[in-house]
């Protein structure tokens, strides 16, 4: 068993599950009980997304020095104190501080996260440099795994108790694993090429130079926003035109989750013996397309205003189309400068981790 990339993958679960979990329930109480309008919710859902980006970059420039472990172990205590926040917020009756906290502490969650993505896929490209595609694609599916458990853990435990339940026992559950991390992280993931060398610093726009870099980042940007664009109407569109109720919400979030997770380790794999990074992301990109219009569903093509089943179908192509868009960026990265920056492997790894990430937090705002 290779204890490294299966612990890194339960963390990404971990994370992933953690800011998803309260998808399913979280507006509708938002508006029902506190007042507030879609609008904000919408705000509060969305803004985790602006921490994200603004980590991801200051983090990734200093991952070598603060360490990839500490920076990982930091980002998972941060989640827990946001999700133990958030169970709390069921007892804040004042709709403007309401407002405040739950802004506070979803900016809190995208810091974790971005914490946790940046440190993982930076390990991923320093440990396995010989085998990221395939590395990747696991840490992907475990993405994956986590937006499918994350919704339908939060629905199915909000749906039989309270509010407060699915936030204390997931952070529970998140702690309980750190010990396991510690263990099992060694103190390699930390290596730091240029800690030695004269070699001199690599920013940013010298690697976004690279026309393939550049391509990659973009394509991460609109990945995401096809992916996430849905999330704030979704739910209640779900309980309010198919009369679905939280557990099922929270299944329906799971489809192209699930769909996901097969298309990235199941299917990338084999078509990755027969195409490039860059004509599987092409393939993807034409997937997302169609299932824009499906999931609508598209008026104009002449689609019902609402369709259940196509809507299913929509989602099942929306998790394969993504997995095709997103596993091969990082690799895409690394191959289009391969052979440069040798003495400066473990930062350019942090660099294109915090691009991939950045990216795919702006499309999400």
């Amino acid at each position: 068993m290779d204890w490294v990339i299966f612990w890194l993958c339960i963390v990404n679960v971990m994370s992933q599950s953690s800011f998803s979990l309260m998808a399913p329930f979280f507006p509708s109480m938002a508006k029902e009980e506190k007042g507030v309008g879609s609008t904000i919710v919408g705000l509060i859902m969305a803004c985790l997304s602006v921490s994200f980006v603004i980590a991801s970059l200051f983090i990734s420039m200093t991952l070598s020095k603060l360490g990839r472990r500490l920076v990982l172990y930091t980002g998972i205590i941060l989640g827990i104190s946001s999700m133990v926040g958030f169970g709390f917020m069921i007892w804040i009756n004042d709709r403007i501080l309401f407002i405040i906290l739950s802004f506070s502490l979803r900016l809190l969650t995208g810091v974790a996260s971005a914490f946790i993505c940046v440190s993982a896929y930076a390990m991923v490209s320093i440990k396995y440099p010989d085998n990221v595609q395939a590395k990747i694609s696991l840490l992907e599916a475990a993405n994956g795994a986590g937006l499918f458990i994350g919704p339908i853990f939060g629905g199915l435990v909000y749906q039989y108790t309270h509010f407060c339940v699915p936030f204390f026992t997931f952070s529970a559950l998140f702690l309980l694993c750190v010990p396991f991390m510690v263990k099992n992280l060694g103190p390699e993931l930390d290596r730091d090429d240029t800690a030695d060398s004269d070699a001199p610093k690599i920013g940013y726009l010298r690697l976004l130079g690279h026309k393939r870099v550049l391509f990659s980042g973009i394509n991460q940007f609109w990945n995401m926003i096809v992916f996430t664009s849905g999330q704030p109407i979704f739910g209640p569109r779900l309980e309010t035109v198919y009369g679905l109720n939280p557990l099922l919400v929270g299944v329906m979030f799971a489809v192209p989750c699930i769909a996901y997770i097969i298309g990235g380790p199941v299917l990338i794999p084999l078509i990755a013996k027969k195409f490039e990074p860059r004509t599987t992301k092409i393939i993807g990109f034409f997937i997302l397309a169609v299932c824009c219009f499906i999931i609508g569903p598209s008026q104009i093509l002449g689609f019902p205003k609402s369709s259940f089943p196509m809507m299913v179908i929509g989602l099942v192509f929306l998790g394969v189309g993504a997995a095709f868009t997103i596993i091969p960026i990082i690799p895409e990265m690394l191959d289009a400068v391969e052979g440069q920056y040798l003495e400066s492997r473990s930062e350019v790894s942090d660099k294109f981790s915090g691009i991939f990430n950045m990216a795919g937090g702006f499309g999400q705002i």
